[in-house]
């Protein structure tokens, strides 16, 4: 192997620790920030090391029709974090929600999904216990109203944890200050615009159209939606597998 194919493994294998695969968020990151001083040292493209890795997928994650309000207030924040597309797809007998994009993308939003269904389950439950639920008019308003609020609590968590990842990304700098951000910004790029290109063949190959959906709540209880939104700022989604030692070159 060629000292510039080592330098591009290693690339490689800096890019591949992501959330999706075991790594804290800052890990990832920290990991992300090497790789892009490695490009720049040795004035690598995005394109020189992905040639043969830009295959998008699609996963389906089934989910109940009676559950559905309960997870759709955060699912297009989830999916953006995760940098997928996402739909909803109502079949007879079942229905689920859609991504396409990259596997180690989708490997990471069945993790954080995992982790929000659990939460919801967890605290809805909760809440039937309370006595804000038991002395309610309408039990069913109540969850409702519950469960929408723990939805906006993690959208706009998820919001932000995007918009903190996006800034950091562009904001990263060596030590002495004399680190391009170039070659990192690229990569999100061109993995973002492929995967939007790649997203529209898909669709046309599939005649596939999509619609949105207005949903109207015309039954609400603001005290079981600040519950909620309580609720949902407690659920942690991150997760770390410790310190990660990478010794670079030069």
């Amino acid at each position: 192997m060629s000292e510039v194919e080592k330098i591009k493994s290693r690339v490689q294998a800096l890019l591949k620790m992501t959330e999706a695969n075991g790594c804290s968020e800052a890990e990832a990151l920290n990991a992300t920030r090497l790789a892009g001083r490695l490009m720049d040292q040795f004035q690598l493209s995005a394109k020189d090391l992905f040639k043969e890795d830009l295959t998008c997928i699609e996963k389906a994650f089934p989910v109940s029709i009676v559950n559905r309000p309960s997870y759709d207030g955060c699912m297009s924040a989830l999916a953006a974090y995760c940098d997928l597309k996402i739909w909803f797809s109502k079949g007879q007998n079942t229905s689920s929600y859609k991504v396409f994009g990259y596997k180690h993308d989708i490997d990471l939003f069945e993790y954080l999904f995992d982790i929000i269904k659990r939460a919801f389950e967890t605290e809805s439950s909760t809440f039937k216990r309370s006595v804000a639920y038991l002395n309610s008019n309408s039990k069913k308003t109540s969850t409702t109203s519950f469960q929408r609020g723990m939805s906006s609590s993690l959208y706009n968590k998820l919001v932000s944890m995007k918009e903190e990842r996006n800034k950091e990304e562009h904001e990263i700098k060596t030590p002495d200050g004399n680190f391009s951000t170039q070659n990192t910004t690229a990569l999100v790029v061109m993995k973002q615009e492929n995967v939007r290109n790649e997203f529209s063949k898909y669709c046309s190959e599939n005649g596939m159209f999509f619609r949105s959906v207005r949903r109207v709540v015309r039954k609400f209880n603001s005290n079981a939606f600040n519950m909620g939104k309580e609720a949902g700022n407690k659920v942690s989604l991150s997760r770390g597998i410790g310190n990660v030692n990478i010794n670079l070159i030069g």
